[in-house]
């Protein structure tokens, strides 16, 4: 078989050129917005934001991984996520910065979602991904190694009090640079079948990373114009971002604030709808005006969540944890209101299982939880260096050989009620 873009349909393992897994890279964001919205499609989507470096170097290559790490479109892909005003000045910085170490420039990205588009594309081809999601969140510098031998972080915040206000300013040009990223993007995957996807927070978890958690606690209560006021700037930049996405013809789009913990919300609800909801319908506002299919990403249980976000437009959820998550009783009680996109554990046999038993798993979900549209395969956050590759891959194979629907593939009949994605970004680029 071949796909969209007449490349083989099957795809080779980088770190065995003589090997092949039995995944068809047939990507296709119409079955993705199709799923999402409980229409026919051909088979349940799979979907992960990103991989980290182990399955991100098995699918490519220790070299390849190397020299995307030295090459020119690393280099501006990372001046457009940093705070550099300008290219030129962020190159004669990045060349300070290798000179002065021996010629080395920076490491391997630590995931896909770190890599330019061009490569970012041949990961999602191999792993029939149907879209790309670029991250357009701006944050101070809050997360800072706890010990160098361990991947954990403190968050002790970076404003304490109205004194370091200062610290908490827009870059400029960071909307802008964060615009020319999604026209990369637009451009490299035209025509490709896998669609573009922006992610970028709302106010919440921004607000208490910035705070420092407990810090953010004790101001609710203490000070809560400071809290407000934080949460303002960032639904600031937020409502930039999705006023800039509105005109572009991204495919949907993934809202991403964890404002839950596992026995629910990390504050009372009422302060939920007080401080998060207002802001947030704000920042979803251009996008909504616009039609674009809106997805929400948030940790831990999100029971409580569900309505509050069905209220504001969003109409799938991520990564929906099976530790604190019924999501078989979610799918029954939210049937064609609400998609589910994940439950496949992490902290379970997808990092610590064999791939027969992963391949199990994923099929028990499919059987619960496709009938009718509304799931998409995915793990329970992204497929982090816990994950074997070879469990990654079993659990897409999985997905393509037991989530497949008595419809036909939507290359060749798209459901009337979800647009053509091409004929869609057609016409926004016309208004």
């Amino acid at each position: 078989m071949t796909s969209p873009t007449g490349k083989e349909n099957k795809v080779r393992f980088a770190s065995d050129s003589s090997s092949r897994c039995g995944i068809d890279t047939d990507s296709d964001v119409r079955r993705l917005l199709a799923s999402c919205a409980y229409c026919p499609t051909d088979r349940v989507p799979n979907l992960e934001h990103y991989v980290m470096q182990r399955s991100m170097i098995y699918l490519l290559g220790e070299e390849r991984v190397q020299r995307i790490s030295r090459s020119d479109q690393m280099s501006r892909f990372r001046f457009l996520h940093s705070d550099t005003e300008s290219e030129g000045e962020f190159r004669e910085i990045e060349r300070r910065w290798i000179d002065s170490h021996q010629g080395e420039r920076y490491r391997v990205p630590w995931s896909s979602a770190g890599l330019p588009p061009e490569d970012n594309l041949d990961v999602l081809e191999r792993t029939a991904v149907d879209a790309a999601t670029p991250m357009l969140t701006w944050l101070p510098q809050v997360r800072k190694p706890y010990r160098t031998e361990v991947a954990a972080y403190d968050q002790n915040g970076v404003v304490k009090d109205w004194a370091d206000m200062y610290k908490l300013v827009i870059p400029d040009g960071r909307v802008e640079r964060m615009m020319q990223l999604v026209d990369w993007y637009l451009e490299v995957f035209s025509g490709t079948g896998i669609g573009v996807g922006p992610m970028c927070r709302s106010c919440f978890c921004n607000a208490y990373e910035t705070l420092g958690l407990e810090n953010f606690m004790l101001k609710l209560y203490d000070d809560r114009q400071l809290i407000e006021r934080v949460m303002d700037v960032f639904t600031e930049y937020g409502t930039a971002i999705t006023k800039g996405l509105s005109g572009r013809p991204i495919d949907c789009f993934w809202l991403d604030d964890d404002v839950a913990i596992n026995s629910g919300f990390l504050v009372p609800p009422d302060e939920i709808r007080d401080l998060w909801v207002p802001r947030t319908e704000l920042m979803l506002r251009p996008l909504r005006e616009k039609g674009i299919p809106i997805y929400m990403h948030c940790c831990a249980n999100v029971t409580d969540l569900l309505p509050i976000a069905a209220e504001l437009g969003i109409t799938a959820i991520h990564p929906v944890q099976p530790n604190c998550n019924d999501i078989v009783a979610l799918k029954k009680r939210y049937q064609g209101e609400m998609a589910f996109v994940g439950n496949m554990d992490l902290a379970g046999v997808l990092s610590f299982g064999t791939p027969r038993q992963v391949m199990e798993d994923t099929r028990k979900h499919i059987e619960e939880l496709a009938e009718g549209g509304g799931y998409v395969v995915a793990s329970s956050h992204s497929i982090t260096d816990d994950v074997p590759p070879e469990n990654y891959l079993a659990m897409i194979e999985a997905c393509q050989r037991y989530g497949t629907y008595a419809y036909p593939r939507p290359q060749r009949t798209t459901p009337a009620s979800v647009p053509d994605v091409r004929q869609s970004r057609a016409r926004r680029r016309q208004q």
